[in-house]
Formats: C-alpha cells, structure tokens, sequence
C-alpha cells in the first residue's frame, strides 16, 4: 500500500480503497434518443434526468463505505542494554470502496489493490509510513467503518480480499452482509471527451461522506509507475487521500443517467489539480469474472532452445552486460559452449570479482534451454564453490532463482536492443520499444527484492581471508573431465 502522496514519475497513489461498480454494459433501448454531436458524455449536469437527479440527494454516497486498512508488522531492534528484541508496529490507512454486486453470502465490493494490500516487507521502494524498512508483515485486516474517528468496533464490517490486479491497481473484496450496490451502468471511459463533467464520490481523508465535482482534462495517461501498466484519464475534481478507490460518474447523454466511467486511484505530486482514473473500459473482465486477464507485460519470455542459440550468439566472442536489480550482471561464452553468468557488487568494476557465477551447459536433446551446472560466490577475496559453501536447502533454491531469471533478463535487453535499433523507422516501432524498456525496468524493480538476498548471501557463505578458493581457469574454462 501506498502511503500518503507516494511518487509515481510526479504521480502519487493516494491511500484510500476505492471501489467499481455494477457489472452489467449499457445496451441501447428502442426510442433512446441518438448520442449528441458533443458525444456520449455531457459537459454539465443540465442533462441530468429527474429521476437521476434524485438519486443523488440525500443519500448520495449509500452504495460507498470507508474502509480501514490495519497492518502489524514486526521487526528487529536493540534495547536500551544493546540485547536484541523483537518489536511490532502498527499502520492504519483508509480509502474508499462502493458495492459491485450481491450474491446469496454477500456483497462485493471493487477498491484500488494499493488500499487492499501491504508490502510483505517495508523498503525503500514501498515504505510503510512510521514503519522502519526491513520491517515484516505479520497480519493485516480490511473493514468497514464510519469514518476514521470510528473507534466503536462492533458495528465494523469485516472484508475479505477475494482478487487483485496489480496493473490495474483494482481490488474485489466481500463482505458477507447485505450492502447498497451502486445502482448505475457501467458506461465506456473510451467515449470520454476533454471538458466532460465528472462527480466523484467517496470519503476524503477517509474522514466524511462527500461527492466532488470536476472536468476530463485529458483522456490519455499511460499510467506505468511501479507495477502498473494501464491506461488513465485525468480530471480536475479537488480529491484527497482518502478518495483513492472513489467511483467517478459521468453523464449520459442519451439517457440522462450516471454511469461509471471509471475509479480514481493517484494524484501528481506537483500537480495537486491533476487526478487520474483508471478507465472503465479495460477493468470490465476483471469485474465481471475477478480474473486478471493474460497481458503481454506480464507474460514471461520463453527459455527454451531458441533462447540458448539467441544468448549463444549473442555473447560470442564478447561479454554481454545485463541489468539486474540495482547490479550489473554480464553473460560470456566458454570454450565448450556453456553460458557463463555473473552477478557484479554494487563496487563494479572497482571490486571486478563477481559475487557469483552460474554455468549454464549445453543442451542435451534439440530445442531445450542449457542444464544447471556448477556456481561459486564471489567476494574481494576470490570465488568458493557453492557445493563446499554449506548451502541451506533455501539458500540453494536462491541460487537457483537466480539462475533462472537471468537468461530471462538477458531475452529481455537483447528485444529491447533489437526494437530500439530500428525505432526511428515507425511510429510503431517506436511504440513497441519503448513497451519493451518498461517491461525492462519492471523486471529490474521485481528483482530488488531478489538481489538483497543474494547480497546477504554472499556476506554469509562467501569467501573471507585465507579461505581456499577457485583457480578463475577452472571457473571460465572449460569444464574439467
């Protein structure tokens, strides 16, 4: 979860659940009057029906709740006589989210993913306000309250997450009660025009029931901070943290009734006019089914025997340098047709040994990928052996891991290189290289995580002085017999 005005290249994901609405498509009625020539959404309210006008007095906000999201997490620190001990924090976030749809246990209700969700561990990339980095989480809950004064428990509402969609930044929770659901169509966010008239509702600073007024001041903002990768619209609407998750209505104009186009999940941190929603019309599958579709952003590239000959060729008679995390990793060639693997310390090339290497022999049978072989890890003082390094069953499977994705990273940079090389010919092409850099960059994002547990590693099980080490010829040549 994000807390506050977190950055997102200038924009913020603001801390409130938010929530989608009623699945279901607008289909048209015999007698509808045909769209106007200003388009499907109208620019004031004057095109507001009487009856949708009166559904937005008095209880206006009936199908929105506040939602408070409680976190412990727990951690290591010295006490006052320098002895460890375990300590515990908790954080306390609210947003909004409004009713989707009912079923026989309950109801279903749409919210952000960022309202819905913790980090597993706080770092510097998804802190936790008043949570130190390094910190873990060991409960979280979800509930319907009042407002953030609420302190009366027994009327709260319990939640449960049901799905999440990490691109979209959308969540569905349940609660198993009857609850208000919002009683207008979803509509097409792909029909939105600049100067449309938007209402958002929701709670604002989690602290009060309020609906908020606003314009489309653009309909195109790819959103691709973080793990998101969608497609925005921004409005005007004054909207604050609290609002994040918020339903954001528009008005038809054949009909005169709300629809909604879409949910309001961040803001731009210089630009607190400047609000984005994500449109409708990608989330309708996941609303419908609470399946998070196949995209190709999040598709892993293949490693099979066409991935062997691409790397094989490319690292021919040079070494191949590849992102990985925060380090650099390079992929070289040996005598024997083994792909070789290193992982570099944040001291590259000051420290030029790496802090472990991987072999990747050749394949057995036609078209698959190389077979694990040997690895070592690399300090200022040589390379050991992970086989005489006393490797843990997790630590093995790290190694591993590791293994695994840097072939991948390597396909990765290799497509971007390749698109990029041609992208002054098309628009097209230049589209398609700048998707292949983002899919690039959230690989390196991910593997964060990956690479300070490597890094632990090495500073655990790596060589010290004095420690026998590896003769670098029987690391990066061939392999012995």
């Amino acid at each position: 979860m994000v807390s506050g005005w977190g950055s997102r290249c200038g924009l913020v994901a603001l801390l409130v659940a938010g929530g989608m609405a009623m699945a279901g498509s607008l289909r048209a009625r015999a007698g509808e009057k045909p769209v106007h020539a200003g388009g499907r959404y109208a620019e004031d309210f004057s095109a507001l029906s009487a009856s949708a006008r009166r559904q937005g007095e008095g209880g206006q906000t009936a199908f929105c709740y506040c939602v408070r999201s409680q976190a412990t997490y727990e951690g290591l620190s010295y006490a006052s006589d320098g002895s460890i001990e375990t300590s515990r924090r908790i954080a306390i976030a609210h947003g909004t989210a409004f009713g989707l749809r009912r079923d026989r246990r309950g109801t279903f209700l749409v919210t952000n993913d960022h309202v819905a969700q913790w980090p597993q561990v706080t770092t510097e990339e998804h802190p936790v306000e008043g949570v130190p980095p390094g910190w873990k989480l060991v409960s979280d809950s979800l509930r319907i309250v009042d407002g953030e004064s609420d302190t009366f428990g027994p009327d709260d509402i319990p939640l449960t997450r049901v799905a999440s969609d990490h691109t979209l930044d959308l969540a569905i929770l349940k609660a198993n009660t009857v609850l208000h659901v919002l009683p207008f169509p979803i509509g097409h966010s792909r029909a939105l025009r600049p100067r449309d008239v938007v209402e958002v509702r929701g709670f604002p600073l989690g602290a009060f029931k309020a609906t908020c007024t606003g314009k489309v001041i653009t309909t195109e903002d790819h959103d691709t901070y973080g793990d998101w990768d969608h497609m925005d619209f921004v409005v005007d609407a004054q909207l604050s943290s609290g609002n994040s998750g918020s339903p954001v209505l528009a008005v038809s104009r054949i009909t005169g009734q709300y629809e909604l186009v879409g949910v309001y999940h961040a803001a731009y941190t210089q630009g607190p006019g400047l609000n984005v929603v994500v449109g409708i019309d990608q989330a309708r599958s996941f609303l419908e089914t609470f399946r998070v579709p196949v995209r190709r952003s999040l598709v892993e590239p293949a490693v099979d025997g066409g991935t062997w000959k691409s790397l094989q060729a490319a690292a021919l008679g040079r070494e191949l340098f590849l992102p990985f995390g925060r380090l650099l990793a390079g992929l070289r060639t040996r005598s024997d047709g083994a792909l070789i693997f290193e992982v570099f310390s944040d001291d590259f090339p000051i420290a030029g040994t790496p802090v472990l290497v991987v072999e990747v022999l050749p394949p057995l049978q036609p078209g698959a990928f190389g077979r694990p072989g040997r690895c070592w890890l690399g300090s200022l003082y040589g390379l050991k052996a992970c086989a005489g390094a006393s490797l843990s069953e997790a630590e093995t499977q790290l190694v591993e891991k590791v293994r695994q994705e840097l072939p991948r990273v390597a396909l990765e940079l290799l497509a971007y290189q390749h698109l990029a090389a041609d992208a002054d010919c098309s628009k097209a092409q230049s589209e398609l290289a700048a998707r292949s850099l983002r899919n690039l960059r959230q690989r390196g994002a991910r593997e964060r995580g990956l690479v300070r547990s490597l890094l632990r590693l090495v500073e655990e099980r790596g060589p010290s002085r004095g420690e026998a080490v590896a003769d670098p010829r029987e690391v990066f040549g061939p392999v012995p017999h």
